[in-house]
């Protein structure tokens, strides 16, 4: 992923928070049955955005420390979370967090893990989590791909007329094991996946907003946006509005209960 990409992101903080779907509340759930955290458990979260994941995790009364590297992003978390004393907001990237080893009940990331380089990412997270403690990777992907539904159909010709990739493949066995293989091979023990999935309706004006926050739309020439952007408006106009299907993939693993050594 490059820092292109990576910068789209903290450009439109607002609209993100706005327009992309959340994380069901069933995945929380998952990794906190699958954690065991109690009240008090020390937490990291590597780089929160506009705190979608961090709003379900912070309320449990834990000691949080949430990295965001961008500058409107974490300003946006400090002011979303100032009622909120058990939570650390630190403006810097995962790679450059200097943290006590063996320190974390918890460290998780949503949509965000793969911009840390892979060859430190989980050895460092390996690092930093207690004996016990967790690693939960979450990424969720959106499509509008169904055979069945003619909005959806209008779509698919539009974006790939325009080779335009908004959605992503939502079932891929081989990247579940690449991720299953990641975890493993770094030294995490009971490596679990589970699939979520959801659906959402958006009216025209917020599956237009939800466009404009794609990385891949805001990397295209300003005239190919207007062009993209009038012809997905008058689909979703024509049809009142689109379904938007979610699919999240949740990765767990757990650093072996026998301390070692920092």
């Amino acid at each position: 992923m490059s820092a292109d990409l990576a910068q789209t992101f903290e450009a439109d903080a607002q609209g993100y928070d706005a327009f992309r779907p959340g994380y069901p509340s069933e995945l929380f759930q998952a990794i906190f049955d699958y954690a065991r955290l109690e009240r008090g458990a020390s937490i990291l979260e590597i780089g929160a955005g506009t705190g979608q994941a961090t709003q379900a995790v912070v309320s449990l009364g834990v000691s949080m420390v949430a990295l965001e590297p961008g500058k409107q992003l974490s300003a946006k978390l400090i002011r979303k979370f100032s009622g909120f004393p058990n939570i650390t907001v630190r403006q810097c990237k995962f790679e450059e967090f200097h943290g006590q080893p063996q320190s974390y009940d918890l460290i998780y990331s949503a949509s965000a893990f793969h911009w840390v380089p892979k060859k430190m990412a989980y050895q460092k997270a390996f690092d930093l989590l207690k004996p016990a403690g967790t690693l939960a990777l979450f990424w969720h992907s959106f499509s509008v791909n169904r055979a069945d539904d003619e909005s959806h159909r209008a779509l698919q010709r539009v974006f790939e007329e325009r080779n335009f990739g908004m959605t992503e493949q939502s079932h891929d066995s081989e990247r579940y094991q690449r991720k299953h293989n990641s975890l493993t091979k770094r030294g995490f023990v009971d490596v679990k996946f589970q699939l979520f999935r959801g659906e959402h309706h958006y009216k025209p004006a917020q599956f237009l907003g939800l466009l404009s926050t794609t990385s891949r739309f805001r990397l295209l020439p300003s005239e190919e946006q207007v062009m993209l952007t009038r012809e997905v408006q008058q689909i979703v106009v024509e049809n009142s509005g689109v379904w938007l299907d979610q699919t999240c993939d949740l990765y767990l693993g757990k650093r072996p209960a026998k301390r070692q050594s920092a």
